[in-house]
């Protein structure tokens, strides 16, 4: 009975867990879109950074189909923040 009640709550805890990592997750994809437009109206080399930006959010969305698919978004967000923190040094 005490090792069903322990199995129980340590699925809770998973679910919570698995729900705040997407929640997070589809919130830094969200951010992504947002600054994606932004980036897109500056002027110089810069304004490519933002078509990691759009990818990154695109490819993140896309795991609601396809799970694997945040990993697949972390590339462009690297490139997309690299290329931000190079500007940030001008």
């Amino acid at each position: 009975m005490a090792a069903a009640a322990l199995r129980e709550a340590g699925s809770a805890i998973y679910l919570r867990l698995r729900v705040f990592t997407l929640v997070k997750w589809y919130a830094i994809y969200a951010a992504s879109a947002m600054v994606a437009g932004g980036i897109w109206s500056e002027p110089g080399w810069w304004r490519w950074s933002a078509v990691f930006f759009a990818v990154a959010a695109v490819l993140g969305f896309s795991s609601v189909i396809h799970l694997p698919a945040i990993e697949y978004s972390s590339a462009p967000l690297f490139v997309a923040w690299i290329a931000t923190y190079v500007r940030s040094l001008r």
